[in-house]
C-alpha cells in the first residue's frame, strides 16, 4: 500500500492582491518539497509535500509530475483520481493560451491510444457532474438535476442514469467538456469574479479489448475540481449565494471527517468511515478508501491576506498525505466482459483453488478464516449470499435500463433535429420562390474546376478520370463528382459548365464556371501550371457580363443558354483558391519566406472580390484552404524526413502555412463583412472539415486517409510524381501504368493532389450544416437547400 500524493500549488499574486497589500507574501520556499508558512500571527509552520510548485512553475510542471502517472494507469485498466482544492481559479478548466490540467489529461489519454498497440480496440467514454446544494447534476443534461448514487460490489461507486458521451479525439472531447463547464454553477463573490458554486467531477472511462488474449481492460479516471471553502465576512455572500457557501463548506467538512477517520483509526481495527455523510465523499468512495490511485492538488495563494485561508487547506493536505492506497488493473475475460462490464467470472474458481491449496498445509480452521476474510473484504462472493446475487443481478439490470434509457434519449433528440430541419426546409422553400439562383465559380483547383483547364489548353485526361459517376472523362480532376457538383445538387441546379468549353451547347442559364485546377491567385508567369490565375478568372467573367449584357439587349433568341441581367446581381459568387500559390511556394522558398508572402496573396484576393462588388456582386461565398500538408504530393517531396510530419503523416510546415493564410483570409472576410454591409460575405471553413475526416477516416467509413488511389508505387503513398494517374511510361525500362484502385469509395485521396468523389461527398455534407461557415448560412444563403445525401 503506498500513500496518497499530495502537492501544493501557489498561484501568482494577483493583481487585487498586490495593490492591497504589494508584494507581501506569507511563505518562504526551502526546496521543491517543503517551505516555512508564516501565518496572519506571524507564527512560522514548516509544510512538507511530495511537491511543491512555486509562482513561477510552468503547467506542464505540475501535469507532469502529478497527473500524467494516473492518466497512462487509468489507460492500463487502473482507477485514478486527480483532486483540486483551494482558493483561486480551476486550473482543471480549458485554457486556449495555457493548457490547464484538463485539456492536458484530455490530450495524453488520446495520444496514449495513438501509440499503442493496432490490434487493441480503445473506447473512451465522458461524463461530467457538479455537487451543487447536496445534489448530483448532469452537466451534459440539466434535466437531470438529481443523479443517484449506487454502489455496485462489480462497477464499486457508479452515478445510476449519467449521461455518457463516447468520444473520438481530443477536439471532440474538449468541445464536449467546453459544453459542460458552460452549465456549471457560477457567482460572483468579493473575492472571485466567476466563483464556483459546485464541485465538479469529470469522469474519464477507458476501455481496451485486448483482442489477442480475448480480454477487456478497464479503468476509470476522476478530475475533481473543489469548490474553495468560504468565509462569509471576506466573501460578501449573502442570499442564495450564501446558502450555497454554506452547502460547500458542510461537503468539505464531511470530506475533512472522512481523512480523519481513514488517517486516525487503530490499525488493525474495524471502524466507521462516514462516506454517506455527503454527495461528495460517497462518489470519492473508491477514491478515499483504497482503490484507486489518488493525488491532491492543495491550490493556495502566497498573499499574507489570504494566510488564513491557504493555511487551513495547506493543513487539510498535509493529513491527506497519511491516506493508504492499493489500487489495482480491472480485467476480464472479453466474453464475460460483454455480460457483466469487468467482472472476472472465473475469480471464484481461482480462490477455492488457492483455498484448498492452503488446506494442504495449514488447519482447516485457519483455511476457513481465511475463507470468511475474502468474503468479508469483496475478493471472492460468498455462494450461500443473496445479497451478493442480488448486487450481481442489479449490475446487469441497472446497466441494460441505462442503455435503453440514452437509446430513447437519442431517439427524441433526433426526432426533435428532425422537426426542427423540417420547419427550416419549409422555410427555405417559401423563400426560394422570391429567389433567382446564379452561380458563378472562381477557383484553383480540382474542388472546383469543371473542365476549364483542358478546354483551355485543348487536352482530354484519362478515362479514369470521371470513372465514378461520369462513365467517362469529364474534365474534372476526380473519379466523378467535385465539392461544386454536390452543391450544385444541393441547390437544384444543373452542374456548372467551364467558361472555356464551348463545346456540346453549353448552358450559362444557371451559372458559370470560371475555376480552373493549378490556377493561383498570384499572376500566372510563363512557367505556372495554368495560365488563368484569379486576376484572369476575373476578366473572364466581366467579359463574359458584358457578352450576356449584349446578347439580351438583341432580343430573346438565347434566354435559355445566358442568365437575366439581375442574376449578377442576385447570384452566389464562390471562391475555392490560395493553396496553389502555398504550395508552389515551397519549391522555392523557406517556410518563413512562404509565410511572410501569405499578406500579398490576400491583398490581390482582395483586389478582385473588389472588382467583382463594383460590378454588382452581393453574395460571396470563400471556402478557406484546406490542409495541403495531408496530399500525397506534398508527403512525398516533403516528408522524407519524418520530424518534418505531424501525428497524422501530414506535412507539418504545409499545414501551418494553411492555417496562417486561413486565419488572415477570415480576418479579410471581416474586414470585408463591415465594409459591404448590403452583401452577404461567408467564410467556410473547410480545413477543419478535411483535417477531421483525414483524423477519423475509419470512423467515416474510409481505409486509407492519405494514399492516393490512382497512382504508382503502392503504400505508403501510391504516388509517383513523375507520371500522373492513367499515364504509361517507361521506367528503367520497364513500363509503368499508373492504375486506378478497385474501390475509390474506400480512398480520401483521388491521384495524390485530388480528393475522391466519396471524400468530395462527405466534405460537401459537412458543408451545409452550416456549422464551420461564418456566420452560419442557414438562415441567410440566396438558395434553397434540399439535403439528399
Amino acid at each position: 500500500m503506498s500513500n496518497i500524493t499530495v502537492c501544493a500549488r501557489f498561484r501568482p499574486l494577483s493583481s487585487k492582491e498586490r495593490s492591497n497589500h504589494g508584494d507581501s507574501v506569507c511563505i518562504h520556499g526551502i526546496d521543491n518539497e517543503s517551505f516555512i508558512f508564516k501565518d496572519d500571527k506571524e507564527e512560522n509552520f514548516k509544510f512538507g509535500f511530495d511537491r511543491v510548485f512555486y509562482e513561477k512553475s510552468e503547467q506542464a510542471e505540475v501535469f507532469e509530475f502529478l497527473a500524467l502517472p494516473i492518466v497512462r494507469d487509468a489507460f492500463n485498466g487502473m482507477n485514478g483520481t486527480v483532486i483540486t482544492y483551494g482558493q483561486g481559479p480551476s486550473i482543471l478548466a480549458c485554457d486556449e493560451q495555457k493548457k490547464g490540467l484538463l485539456q492536458r489529461t484530455v490530450d495524453e489519454l488520446f495520444d496514449c491510444m495513438k501509440s499503442s498497440d493496432a490490434s487493441v480496440k480503445f473506447t473512451i467514454k465522458l461524463s461530467m457532474v457538479e455537487i451543487y446544494m447536496e445534489k448530483v447534476r448532469d452537466l451534459f443534461d440539466l434535466s437531470r438535476d438529481n443523479i443517484q448514487i449506487k454502489e455496485s460490489r462489480v462497477q464499486g461507486i457508479l452515478l445510476s442514469g449519467v449521461t455518457e458521451i463516447y468520444v473520438f479525439n481530443s477536439a471532440e472531447a474538449l468541445q464536449s467538456l467546453a459544453s459542460g463547464i458552460s452549465n456549471r454553477a457560477v457567482g460572483e463573490t468579493q473575492m472571485n469574479m466567476a466563483s464556483s458554486r459546485s464541485h465538479c467531477i469529470y469522469i474519464f472511462t477507458v476501455q481496451q479489448e485486448l483482442t489477442k488474449e480475448k480480454r477487456v481492460k478497464a479503468g476509470k479516471l476522476l478530475l475533481v475540481d473543489l469548490a474553495g471553502s468560504e468565509k462569509a465576512e471576506k466573501t460578501g455572500a449573502e442570499g442564495k449565494v450564501l446558502e450555497e457557501a454554506k452547502t460547500i463548506n458542510k461537503s468539505l467538512s464531511a470530506l475533512g471527517n472522512v481523512i480523519s477517520a481513514l488517517t486516525c483509526g487503530s490499525p488493525g481495527k474495524a471502524f466507521h468511515i462516514p462516506y454517506r455523510d455527503s454527495k461528495l465523499t460517497r462518489i470519492l468512495q473508491d477514491a478515499l478508501g483504497g482503490n484507486s490511485r489518488t493525488a491532491l492538488l492543495c491550490c493556495c495563494s502566497p498573499s499574507t491576506s489570504n494566510s488564513a485561508e491557504s493555511l487551513s487547506t495547506l493543513r487539510f493536505g498535509t493529513r491527506a498525505k497519511h491516506i493508504k492506497a492499493s489500487p489495482h488493473a480491472h480485467c476480464s475475460k472479453e466474453s464475460n466482459a460483454k455480460k457483466h462490464g469487468v467482472y472476472e467470472a472465473t475469480k471464484d474458481e481461482s480462490m477455492e483453488r488457492i483455498l484448498n491449496k492452503l488446506r494442504e498445509r495449514l488447519d482447516v480452521e485457519n483455511v476457513n478464516l481465511l475463507e470468511e476474510l475474502f468474503i468479508m473484504e469483496g475478493i471472492i462472493l460468498d455462494p450461500n449470499s443473496v445479497e451478493d446475487l442480488d448486487l450481481a443481478f442489479e449490475d446487469v439490470t441497472l446497466q441494460t435500463i441505462t442503455s435503453l434509457q440514452h437509446m430513447v434519449e437519442d431517439l427524441v433528440r433526433a426526432v426533435e433535429e428532425l422537426k426542427s430541419e423540417n420547419k427550416a426546409l419549409k422555410t427555405r422553400i417559401a423563400a426560394a420562390g422570391k429567389i433567382d439562383a446564379f452561380h458563378k465559380e472562381a477557383g484553383e483547383n480540382g474542388y472546383a474546376n469543371t473542365g476549364e483547364l483542358s478546354a483551355g489548353l485543348g487536352f482530354t485526361l484519362d478515362p479514369v478520370y470521371g470513372r465514378t459517376h461520369f462513365k467517362a472523362s469529364s474534365g474534372r480532376f476526380c473519379d466523378g463528382r467535385l465539392i461544386v457538383d454536390f452543391l450544385m445538387d444541393a441547390m437544384k441546379l444543373p452542374f456548372l459548365n467551364a467558361y472555356l468549353d464551348s463545346i456540346g451547347l453549353p448552358s450559362f442559364q444557371k451559372g458559370c464556371n470560371f475555376a480552373a485546377a493549378g490556377s493561383t491567385i498570384h499572376q500566372a508567369t510563363p512557367t505556372s501550371v495554368c495560365p488563368f490565375s484569379f486576376d484572369i478568372q476575373v476578366n473572364q467573367f466581366l467579359h463574359f457580363k458584358a457578352r450576356v449584357v449584349e446578347l439580351l439587349a438583341k432580343g430573346k433568341r438565347l434566354d435559355k443558354y445566358i442568365p437575366a441581367v439581375d442574376y449578377f446581381s442576385k447570384g452566389l459568387y464562390t471562391f475555392d483558391i490560395g493553396q496553389n500559390d502555398l504550395a508552389g511556394a515551397f519549391y522555392s522558398k523557406t517556410i518563413d519566406q512562404v509565410l511572410a508572402s501569405i499578406p500579398k496573396i490576400l491583398e490581390e484576393f482582395e483586389t478582385g472580390l473588389r472588382r467583382l462588388y463594383d460590378e454588382g456582386a452581393r453574395n460571396f461565398w470563400i471556402h478557406n484552404t484546406g490542409p495541403l500538408g495531408c496530399l500525397a504530393q506534398n508527403v512525398a517531396k516533403f516528408g522524407t524526413d519524418l520530424s518534418m510530419l505531424d501525428e497524422l503523416g501530414c506535412v507539418s510546415g504545409h499545414n501551418q502555412a494553411a492555417k496562417l493564410f486561413n486565419l488572415q483570409l477570415h480576418a479579410l472576410c471581416k474586414k470585408l463583412q463591415g465594409d459591404y454591409t448590403d452583401s452577404n460575405i461567408t467564410y467556410v471553413d473547410i480545413y477543419t472539415i478535411k483535417y477531421s475526416l483525414i483524423a477519423n477516416y475509419s470512423r467515416y467509413g474510409f481505409e486509407q486517409p492519405i494514399m492516393a488511389c490512382c497512382g504508382v508505387g503502392g503504400a505508403p503513398l501510391n504516388y509517383n510524381s513523375g507520371i500522373s494517374c492513367g499515364q504509361t511510361k517507361v521506367i528503367n525500362g520497364t513500363s509503368v501504368t499508373a492504375k486506378a484502385c478497385s474501390d475509390s469509395t474506400e480512398y480520401v485521396n483521388w491521384d495524390g493532389i485530388h480528393y475522391t468523389e466519396a471524400a468530395n461527398q462527405y466534405v460537401s455534407t459537412q458543408i451545409l450544416t452550416g456549422k464551420y461557415s461564418d456566420p452560419p448560412f442557414a438562415d441567410k444563403m440566396p438558395f434553397l437547400l434540399d439535403l439528399k445525401f
